[in-house]
């Protein structure tokens, strides 16, 4: 039985700290960077199968990991292209679409 796949939905964006690298709390929860960078976000949609959407809002840099990972794929398949987003990257010094 395959696995259900992650699906991002990539909604409008936000000014907000990233949910992922930008978490506040314990640092084995996850890396943090200095909350003095300038926030480019995006209201992000992940649907597991049939499971309730949840709503997260990422970073490009959160997002180029994400898509590159063995699970997830963006809005039903299609390439997300990160030249194309219009959106800053901090850790990804080398993006590559």
């Amino acid at each position: 039985m395959e696995k259900p796949k992650l699906v991002f939905n990539l909604e409008e964006r936000h000014e907000k700290y990233c949910d992922m690298c930008q978490q506040l709390g314990p640092p084995e929860y996850g890396v943090k960077m200095h909350r003095g960078l300038p926030t480019d976000t995006r209201w992000v949609r992940a649907v597991m199968g049939d499971d309730a959407p949840k709503f997260v809002v990422l970073c490009g840099d959160c997002i180029y990991d994400a898509h590159h990972s063995d699970h997830q794929v963006m809005e039903d398949g299609k390439p997300w292209l990160p030249s194309k987003s219009g959106m800053m990257f901090i850790r990804n010094t080398k993006i590559e679409d």
